[in-house]
């Protein structure tokens, strides 16, 4: 089996090398190995490591078990801060490269590639250690069994304080492979069938409706009162979280709950987590006052927070959120926009600074100086009090008590400066699932802020995902990069997508919007379904794991099954279709048990508990003169509503798939509102203020 010319390899393969060598971006680098080969961001990084590192795959496994060897297991994503210090302390160092070469098969994974192999040996991770994070290290054996597991290690005993180093670990897990291996397959094979329980799901459960009472009450215990959040350092964002307290919040009438929610998104927006200068929020806070941000920028935090504001927006008017939104999706537009179609994954926590050096936060922080220099001694000054930069270089965080009549001119004055500093590194794949997340905020914010700018490209999105992030058999894809496809799509792909599709459709009346939902609906279940309810995160028909996954727990990203049950019973809503909404409240009770047991656990799926008991409101507006009605609908926040825009001369066209949309038209030429629950309507309406009284909303 060949190699190439790595350090520990006895017999490398120089063709082999000098065709690796070929693809890579470094041909000339002292080192390359198989990743260079691979389309992914993260693992073309470490391309030119010393370590003969394998992609997860057929040939990884067939070689570790020819040779007897265990695998070293390597899981990251091409942002991560502590994945980047592991690579130069331990992936770049010949003599541990030498020692994973001689002793395991190691494999390295973008975990945004594939979320499924790293929810199933997270889940590992979490049951050896008590918590996870990344970079994951784990060990197993040729049939995928995990037996050792740790997240970031140092490359030697002292490297860092506390910590025993990769090499000494690795030595021992190595010798009792070696020694003790029917002691170790028999504990991997143990915690392999315990793994395949926790990740396959509970089994069915009725869904307590009382559920998201219980969550709100366990939020309000959790809640932060002087900061914000519902929990201390670190502090993440949470977006579908604080959206459903904002959606109890407005359908109670739960003036507690909405300043909660209010409170955190004003302290999110004015800490350093967000950046002042060119829009978009940080990963997460490191400390627990939203100040000390960690610096990669993600799609999926910025889409679904830039929906969560435009939300909050739409219930309270504040301009602070409508600043948000429009710094957010500006900053999407501006520096993540694929020139191809979609938006890329992600940038940086490090960047270089003055001195040429990765630092974590580089491009982002300043001190006074700094600030004296770009913008003037008196000018620096004021920015520094408005702006709370006082020590040692820190990030921008807004104190509302400082005024500072010419904020916005210095802001642009300072963010021309900065554009001059070394930027971070972009991840330029284009993920299927966070341009589906993308697609609803765009949707949503452009039809709000009535910016059509934004609703083309939440239309130019869809058409490309659709278009082009497909496999060669027209399968989804989980990502592209470039010209190049990735691995085979998820459940959260074609949730995330299903949803972005049904928000596109309600804002622009556009029906092919809904027939494409209706085809990644057909092709979800098709795929992800279990009998039981609810789907699971990888096609049956894919590649055998360890385990199939069933993720019904929400994180930084919202959990599939929730996403997937909310869009089925909004579209079954959208047309009066019973059994489309029964598939999404069936996934309920198949994530039962978790959203009886830890319902704040799950805020969208208390989401899809609080829809399925809700008749929603079917709002069809046949357009005509005037646009009174359409800007209401607009700028309303409307949690237990679907719509219908229908453009004149479009009603048969929509009628074919909207059932409801017959016979309904623009009376007298005027727009015209009609609001049902299934078949029974009230009486059709031109004006708005009849239209806000039908909705049990306010008009402006």
């Amino acid at each position: 089996m060949a190699d190439p010319v790595l350090p520990g390899v006895d017999d490398p393969d120089r063709a082999l090398d000098a065709r690796l060598r070929e693809g890579s971006e470094a041909p000339d680098a002292p080192f390359v190995n198989r990743l260079a080969a691979e389309a992914s961001p993260y693992l073309r990084q470490h391309a030119h490591n010393p370590v003969n590192w394998f992609p997860w795959g057929e040939e990884a496994f067939a070689r570790a078990k020819a040779e007897g060897k265990p695998i070293f297991l390597s899981v990251g994503y091409s942002t991560c801060h502590w994945c980047h210090v592991m690579e130069h302390e331990s992936f770049e160092d010949a003599e541990v490269a030498a020692f994973l070469n001689e002793h395991f098969i190691a494999v390295k994974v973008d975990r945004e590639e594939r979320p499924d192999v790293d929810a199933i040996y997270m889940t590992a991770v979490h049951l050896m250690r008590g918590q996870g994070g990344w970079p994951m290290t784990v060990v197993m054996d040729a049939e995928g069994q995990p037996f050792f597991a740790a997240t970031y290690l140092p490359a030697r005993d002292g490297d860092r304080p506390g910590q025993r180093g990769l090499l000494s670990i690795m030595g021992e897990v190595a010798d009792l492979w070696q020694t003790d291996r029917e002691r170790v397959g028999q504990y991997a094979a143990d915690l392999s069938r315990k793994l395949a329980e926790v990740q396959g799901g509970q089994p069915p459960q009725q869904v307590d409706l009382k559920a998201p009472d219980k969550a709100l009450k366990a939020l309000k215990n959790a809640y932060d009162p002087i900061y914000g959040g519902f929990s201390g350092a670190p502090k993440f964002p949470q977006p579908s979280l604080v959206s459903f307290v904002l959606r109890k919040a407005v359908v109670d009438g739960d003036a507690e709950a909405l300043k909660m929610v209010t409170h955190t998104l004003d302290q999110m927006a004015l800490g350093g987590m967000y950046d002042h200068l060119g829009g978009g929020f940080h990963r997460y806070s490191v400390d627990g006052q939203w100040h000390e941000p960690h610096y990669e920028k993600m799609l999926y935090d910025n889409a679904q927070l830039a929906l969560l504001y435009t939300e909050a927006w739409q219930v309270t008017g504040s301009e602070l959120y409508a600043r948000v939104v429009q710094g957010t999706l500006g900053w999407l537009l501006g520096e993540m926009a694929d020139p191809q179609g979609g938006f890329f994954a992600a940038t940086d926590a490090d960047s270089l600074d003055e001195s040429g050096h990765k630092v974590e936060g580089a491009y982002f922080m300043w001190t006074r100086p700094q600030l004296k220099a770009a913008l003037g001694e008196g000018d620096g000054l004021r920015f520094a009090e408005a702006y709370g930069i006082e020590g040692e270089a820190e990030p921008l965080h807004r104190d509302p008590k400082v005024p500072l009549a010419d904020d916005e001119a210095l802001r642009a004055k300072l963010k021309a400066h900065r554009d001059g500093r070394s930027a971070p590194h972009v991840d330029r794949k284009v993920v299927t699932a966070w341009n589906g997340l993308t697609i609803s905020a765009l949707a949503v914010a452009g039809d709000a802020f009535d910016r059509d700018e934004w609703t083309a490209a939440a239309t130019s999105t869809a058409e490309t995902v659709l278009k082009h992030n497909r496999l060669p058999d027209g399968r989804l894809a989980r990502s592209r990069l470039g010209d190049r496809i990735g691995s085979l799509a998820v459940l959260d792909d074609h949730a995330f997508l299903l949803q972005g599709l049904v928000d596109l459709f309600e804002r622009t009346g556009d029906v092919r919007w809904l027939k494409e939902a209706l085809v990644i609906k057909d092709d979800m279940q098709a795929r992800f379904a279990d009998p039981a309810g609810g789907w699971f995160l990888t096609d049956a028909g894919g590649e055998a794991l360890l385990a199939q996954p069933k993720p019904d727990q929400d994180g930084a990203e919202p959990s599939g099954n929730a996403v997937a049950a909310v869009a089925l019973i909004k579209l079954g809503n959208l047309l009066t279709d019973s059994a489309i909404v029964d598939v999404g409240v069936l996934a309920l009770d198949g994530m039962g048990a978790t959203l009886n047991k830890y319902p704040s656990a799950a805020p969208h799926g208390m989401t899809a508990v609080m829809l399925a008991q809700t008749d929603l409101q079917q709002v069809v507006l046949a357009k005509g003169e005037g646009d009174a009605l359409g800007r209401l609908l607009s700028r309303s926040y409307l949690p237990n509503a679907v719509r219908t825009p229908v453009k004149p001369g479009l009603q048969a066209e929509i009628g074919a798939v909207v059932p409801s949309v017959a016979d309904k038209p623009a009376r007298d030429g005027r727009s015209t509102a009609y609001v049902c629950t299934w078949g029974a309507c009230k009486k059709p309406t031109t004006d708005p203020g009849e239209l806000a009284e039908q909705l049990g909303i306010e008009a402006d």
